[in-house]
């Protein structure tokens, strides 16, 4: 009885270590040798990347240590770093600078490629995201910590509404997420700013028409106080644009027949040169469209202006467009804490519901028996936030929501993909499954390889 209790103690500490071991690398490759069951278990419980050469890049910052720094991301993201807000390994204030590492994570293929674990230790529970992110300091290759009496906040941009979620942080050693607070999420104000502050981009010039010998020519006085976009031309000849027969003035001789007591020119796509001719007296009517056209040098000059000023208003028109894409990548809230510690931090909701519990095994073609240990399966639960990895030694432990719009994505050795598609899903007979019995998944296995994280999220498109 004695030598069973030592065993397991024994194993137990293996498994310990081997977790602690694994939240201090988390770039740890799938090829490495495990020595024990207990050890390979227990890196499971940990970070582990499923991809080769594959994972989220962190964004680098460079901080003064005497000055602090607020920090942007892309997404919108506020780090607020005070002045004097590291120490060294012993504990002393680090002087200087110092190298902060950022990177987050807003959906499946994310999440999936940095093989950070969203289930609890116990695998009955699992998350649903409003956004995890992951922050690192170092200096000169050496990593830094948070000084005692210092702490960064970190306003982290979120995609995801809601108030019921709560900040969690990684434990390394436990391989366990444990809970910090909560607080509720705020209008990201600097993104509204940024909206209000957007480049106004005037109306596109209307480009000249060349006049055409061949046209048929009104003889208008215009105001140009009405049609302004007209005023910097001289010698304009409105003449008939050609289109439509029916109001071809070629073809309708009784209108120079009539007495006219109310001539308008309407502007119908004036940056394009089209304008209307209205003609009305008490009896009748008549419309055609008509065109502003200029003749030799009259034409020449207003090309060439024409030019410049369309150059400006597309000039103008790109730095709007590419400023409102960058501002489509930032999100509406954020979500604050003050951190104590880096690591891996994450606000989410823990979720438990009824799920269906059977035995799963999973047909990879070629790959089924040969690789079947290498492999992960992913379970994209509900949403693109919620993501569940499962092991080969836990598919006899296997469960779904049914309710929920479920996908399946595998990682097979040489950044393989599988897929199992909503719709497949949607196909399973509920009536034969329970904890005792068995189903076999049929995958889809991709020939491509994949290459970057963007592939993994359009074959997660593909099949949502």
């Amino acid at each position: 009885m004695k030598k069973m209790t030592y065993l397991l103690a024994f194993v137990m500490l293996i498994a310990f270590q081997s977790c602690q071991n694994e939240g201090s690398d988390t770039t740890a490759s799938n090829d490495v040798k495990l020595q024990t069951l207990a050890e390979n278990e227990a890196k499971q419980r940990g970070i582990l990347p499923p991809f080769e050469n594959i994972d989220v890049p962190f964004a680098e910052y460079t901080v003064d240590v005497s000055q602090g720094r607020i920090i942007t991301t892309e997404s919108g993201t506020t780090i607020i770093i005070p002045k004097g807000a590291f120490k060294d390994a012993d504990g002393n204030p680090v002087r200087g600078k110092v190298d902060i590492a950022y990177r987050e994570f807003h959906d499946a293929a994310a999440i999936i490629a940095s093989g950070i674990p969203m289930t609890n230790a116990e695998g009955d529970k699992y998350m649903e995201t409003a956004g995890m992110f992951e922050i690192n300091g170092s200096q000169n290759g050496q990593a830094v910590e948070i000084a005692d009496d210092k702490k960064i906040e970190v306003k982290m941009a979120s995609f995801v509404e809601g108030e019921n979620f709560d900040f969690f942080r990684f434990d390394k050693k436990a391989c366990n997420w444990e809970t910090k607070g909560t607080a509720k999420p705020e209008k990201n104000l600097a993104k509204l700013e940024k909206v209000k502050k957007l480049p106004q981009v005037p109306n596109q010039p209307a480009k000249p028409t060349k006049f055409d010998k061949n046209a048929f020519v009104f003889d208008l006085d215009i105001n140009y106080e009405s049609f302004p976009e007209l005023r910097a031309y001289h010698g304009v000849v409105w003449q008939y644009d050609g289109q439509g027969s029916k109001n071809d003035p070629k073809k309708n001789d009784w209108v120079f027949q009539e007495n006219w007591t109310n001539i308008d020119v309407k502007a119908v796509q004036p940056e394009f040169g089209k304008y209307k001719l209205i003609l009305k007296n008490g009896q009748k009517s008549f419309t055609t469209s008509i065109t502003p056209a200029l003749k030799g040098m009259d034409y020449d000059k207003a090309i060439a202006q024409f030019k410049k000023k369309n150059k400006e208003y597309e000039t103008l028109k790109k730095a709007r467009v590419e400023e409102e894409k960058r501002l489509d990548n930032e999100a509406d809230l954020m979500r604050s804490f003050k951190l104590s510690n880096f690591g891996v931090f994450n606000w989410d909701i823990w979720k438990n519901p009824n799920r269906k519990r059977f035995v799963a095994n999973f047909n990879f073609g070629q790959h089924t028996k040969k690789h079947i240990n290498k492999v992960s399966v992913f379970l994209i639960a509900g949403t693109v936030r919620s993501v569940i990895r499962y092991f080969k030694k836990d598919f006899d432990k296997f469960s779904f929501n049914p309710e929920d719009n479920n996908m399946l994505i595998a990682i097979l050795p040489g950044n393989k993909v599988a897929y199992f598609t909503k719709e497949d899903f949607k196909n399973i007979d509920m009536t034969q499954l329970g904890e005792q019995s068995s189903f076999t998944f049929d995958m889809t296995v991709l020939d491509k390889p994949v290459a970057s994280i963007d592939d993994l999220e359009s074959i997660i498109d593909q099949i949502n």
